[in-house]
């Protein structure tokens, strides 16, 4: 699926909560923005929306790269998140163990989409992007 559009901040991606497929797939979609604003503003990360075909997505980007930890997805109304394996073993090994805790299962370095997402699942992908701003581990 081709990159169709990205533009900086939240504001494309909190707009694409309507097509939510119900109010719990709207909520999760709306504390998973939140989670990534709270980055923002913890300056742990840039933000950029982006549009693809089916679906819409929340980058926070690391500030030295151009890659992200973790990115959310509006699929078609419904919530994902993806945790980058690879770019955790690059920027926040010390967070790696912690995250696949909270996930529940190992992260393969191409990565997983974790079906469950906790306080902990997030709580610990923050703890990676601090970690990757050099913030501590």
């Amino acid at each position: 699926m081709a990159e169709l559009m990205t533009v900086p901040g939240a504001d494309h991606f909190r707009q694409s909560i309507t097509q939510a497929a119900d109010a719990g797939e709207a909520a999760l979609l709306r504390r998973l923005a939140d989670w990534v604003d709270d980055l923002d503003a913890d300056g742990l990360c840039r933000v950029e929306s982006g549009e693809r075909q089916s679906a819409t997505t929340l980058y926070p980007r690391l500030l030295n790269d151009h890659v992200t930890i973790a990115y959310v997805w509006n699929h078609k109304g419904n919530a994902k998140l993806y945790i980058n394996g690879k770019t955790i073993a690059k920027h926040a090994w010390g967070a790696h163990s912690h995250v696949e805790a909270a996930a529940g299962r190992p992260l393969p370095g191409n990565g997983m989409a974790p079906t469950d997402i906790t306080d902990g699942l997030l709580n610990a992908l923050t703890e990676a992007y601090i970690e990757a701003a050099g913030r501590g581990a």
